[in-house]
């Protein structure tokens, strides 16, 4: 089962990420680019992420596009735009 499946917040979908990619808080962070303080903040609720903070994440996560959309879409920002779209 997909761990985006069910209606969970922003941080707890990211947590249950990095945690099925067996990634620490500061593998995770190196990855992103981020400061392991920061991407501990964001996991556990007390920030929320900005669309460029969360876009890093994502590709620290090796998300695909449509995991990446799920979470922009939690965070209620814009997804990532479609190339092929007309």
């Amino acid at each position: 089962m997909n761990p985006l499946d069910q209606p969970t917040p922003l941080h707890q979908q990211l947590d249950q990420l990095r945690e099925s990619a067996g990634l620490s808080y500061q593998q995770l962070a190196d990855r992103a680019g981020m400061d392991v303080a920061h991407v501990h903040r964001i996991s556990k609720g007390s920030r929320q992420p900005s669309r460029d903070a969360l876009l890093c994440l994502c590709i620290g996560l090796a998300c695909d596009v449509d995991t990446t959309n799920i979470l922009l879409s939690s965070a209620k920002h814009l997804p990532l735009m479609n190339r092929g779209a007309s």
